[in-house]
């Protein structure tokens, strides 16, 4: 048994990643499909999913967004100097890299991040129990 759960979820997107290219699975197509079932499970859905952030994530959230804030407010032309170059960044590097190669980086990054910080997941349910139509 593999004891090192970063090593285990490397070779789990490594495993999805052959699978998902032998199978001929357009992974975009399996990603907006649960997407729509995650929106569906939302919205229909008594009760509801909240994934708590660490509290030292969530301040340097919150403290990004402060410093995002005040460079708009007080530099205008530099702020959109800046989002302006990202967007171009984000264009070419979606010119250059496929939608197939994203999505398997974006679950490796995200089996690193949740191997490094404790997430809490709590299930919150609505007051008010929606009925299908």
């Amino acid at each position: 048994m593999i004891r090192n759960p970063i090593l285990l979820h490397c070779g789990a997107a490594v495993a999805v990643t052959i699978a998902v290219s032998w199978l001929d699975i357009r992974p975009l197509g399996v990603l907006f499909l649960i997407l729509l079932a995650l929106w569906i499970y939302k919205t229909r859905c008594s009760a509801a999913i909240k994934i708590i952030l660490p509290q030292h994530i969530n301040a340097k959230i919150l403290e990004f967004h402060d410093r995002v804030v005040k460079l708009r407010k007080e530099h205008p032309g530099v702020f959109c100097g800046i989002v302006s170059s990202c967007l171009a960044v984000l264009a070419i590097l979606g010119h250059m890299i496929s939608g197939s190669s994203f999505v398997v980086f974006g679950l490796i990054a995200a089996g690193l991040v949740s191997t490094k910080y404790n997430f809490q997941i709590l299930k919150v349910e609505n007051k008010e129990a929606l009925i299908w139509p």
